[in-house]
């Protein structure tokens, strides 16, 4: 059997020099998720119920508080302060908050109550019969809405969306005409007598544009934003825990124009760009943003997305996505459309990013994409570790691997270790394992990758490239497979077996292979001399992660089942 068992610490020594990853991930997640918060002299809890409040209530007592959001925007509020929603109900407003708090002190947007998370929409609902109107042609229509909405939902269901009248043919189909600044639906009888409740964005945010400093926001339902659910701009500080994040026509979070230190954690994040073609379930943007750090985070998708770009975490043009980890990707069998997490031109700032310990699976895209890293001067130190990846690729397009690195010169300093990638798309184009592009100084070891097109793909202009103790089983191709020249590439001690198109292609063979003498003990630990550890490397210093059954020198191993022990 082949077993990854991910550890909490990691170290990895290099030939020729000494790399160190020590990654505590459990002591780094629970300081991520970890909230302290000091409460400041005088601070106040602010109460609001939709039911039975009033705006001309004081609001800071469970007996006498605000109806709605508008008096959170009017308020001065002041560090350590809470506005605090009843749970179980809905508002169909926008929130806005002018005030900050501090790192120690934050201001916190939280619930209380029993019941349901607070809702927030920016959605209305359009359920009288005589808000809709029939045209000559017989088509249904809701008129006097000034922009796209981008969705449509009756009954929590979404309707699809047309580019144009004619293509309404099923039940609950719609079309927004600029022109004539209405909302088309193709059903038999009046969309209101047709669904108890129908729902349409209206408001461009739900919370935001938000340029005050050190907010939480904490259990609260979020969405149906006509633009974008969560906008920081200029916002430091931000923290989002605990949160349910639905339907967005762009994107859910977008931190935006230098908001630094974000976190987000324990949320979950469905269905977003319905409409924009661009857009993302957390964005970092523009003018040095981040580092924002995400964890224990789940993302899935019943819809494709508007299209072009639908991936989940984007670490866009000049921000900083500094950590994900603990988090789970559900693609619903390629719903969601495009990549897991992107780390794409980060800004100058960006010191270190880590992709760890997470699990993408049925994703239609690529899942862990490196790409351009030194546009804006960054020169990162990225660790890609122990992320489980399967059965991605599931939209077939072209120029789509499991895990992509790509454009970085030797100045970034990028490990990618203990992967488990368990199956491609065998598809009209090929989706190798881990593609690798015009990078140098690249590490890929430790890694166990099947059932693929072929496992490592290395083309043009890679250079600096260790290849070491890689597993490349079962592949529809070939385990290591080089597409043209490449210089200064050790490439030693990985095992293959069983791969259709054969061991190693455009490369002379490897000297060594891990099956031959793993010598490992009858625990399935590294003994003194193992091939598994470089020359002058303590064994007293190593944890490792990967652990194969020990087999005769040179006989083949044992396949067996794959099993993969995710990192509590």
């Amino acid at each position: 059997m082949i077993r990854m068992i991910p550890y909490f610490m990691v170290l990895v020594v290099l030939a020729g020099g000494a790399w160190w990853v020590v990654s505590t991930s459990r002591q780094e997640h629970q300081r991520i998720t970890a909230t302290t918060v000091q409460e400041s002299p005088g601070s106040r809890t602010y109460f609001i119920d939709q039911q039975s409040g009033d705006d001309g209530n004081p609001g800071t007592a469970e007996a006498s508080p605000w109806k709605t959001l508008a008096p959170v925007r009017r308020a001065t509020l002041k560090p350590g302060d809470q506005v605090l929603l009843r749970r179980g109900q809905e508002w169909r407003e926008s929130l806005e908050l002018r005030s900050s708090g501090t790192a120690e002190s934050p201001i916190v947007v939280g619930t209380y109550g029993d019941g349901a998370p607070p809702a927030l929409r920016g959605s209305d609902i359009f359920n009288t019969p005589s808000d809709w109107h029939r045209d000559d042609e017989g088509r249904w229509y809701l008129s006097n809405l000034t922009h796209p909405p981008g969705m449509l939902l009756h009954d929590g269901q979404h309707g699809t969306r047309r580019t144009s009248r004619d293509e309404l043919t099923a039940p609950w189909d719609f079309y927004f005409d600029q022109a004539r600044k209405r909302l088309y639906v193709h059903l038999d009888q009046n969309p209101a007598e047709g669904a108890a409740v129908i729902e349409i964005p209206v408001r461009e945010f739900v919370i935001g544009p938000l340029e005050a400093e050190h907010i939480t926001f904490r259990e609260l339902e979020l969405g149906h934003g006509r633009n974008i659910t969560l906008l920081a701009w200029d916002s430091d500080g931000l923290r989002v825990e605990g949160c349910h994040f639905s339907g967005s026509p762009g994107n859910h979070i977008q931190f935006q124009q230098g908001s630094n230190d974000g976190v987000v954690v324990d949320s979950t994040f469905d269905d977003w760009n319905l409409l924009h073609k661009r857009a993302y379930a957390i964005q970092v943007i523009a003018e040095q943003s981040g580092p924002v750090d995400i964890a224990g985070c789940t993302f899935t998708a019943s819809q494709p997305g508007g299209g072009e770009d639908h991936a989940a975490i984007m670490n866009d043009y000049n921000g900083w996505v500094r950590t994900v980890e603990h988090c789970t990707f559900l693609g619903n069998n390629g719903a969601l459309a495009d990549e897991g997490v992107v780390i794409w031109r980060p800004a100058a700032t960006a010191t270190t990013v880590q992709i760890r310990d997470n699990r993408f699976s049925e994703l239609g895209g690529t899942a862990i994409m490196i790409q351009e890293l030194e546009h804006y001067g960054a020169t990162p130190k990225i660790a890609v570790l122990r992320n489980r990846i399967e059965n991605v690729c599931l939209g077939d397009d072209l120029d789509k691997e499991a895990l992509r690195a790509r454009q970085f010169g030797a100045a970034s300093d990028v490990l990618i270790a203990y992967n488990l990638i368990n199956g491609t798309a065998a598809g009209q184009y090929p989706h190798v394992g881990i593609g690798i592009q015009e990078a140098e100084g690249l590490t890929v070891a430790n890694n166990l990758i099947r059932g693929v097109d072929s496992g490592i793909l290395v083309k043009q202009a890679v250079s600096g490239l260790v290849l070491r103790n890689n597993l490349l089983v079962e592949n529809r191709g070939w385990g290591l497979e080089f597409t043209a020249s490449s210089t200064g590439v050790d490439s030693d001690y990985n095992g293959y077996f069983r791969n259709a198109g054969g061991d190693v292609a455009g490369l002379v063979p490897e000297a060594h292979s891990v099956y031959a003498d793993p010598r490992l003990s009858e625990a399935l630990g590294l003994t003194s001399g193992s091939p598994l550890i470089d020359a002058g490397m303590p064994l007293s210093e190593l944890h490792h992660d990967l652990a194969m059954q020990a087999v005769p020198q040179g006989a083949a191993p044992d396949i067996g089942v794959l099993e993969f022990v995710p990192t509590p």
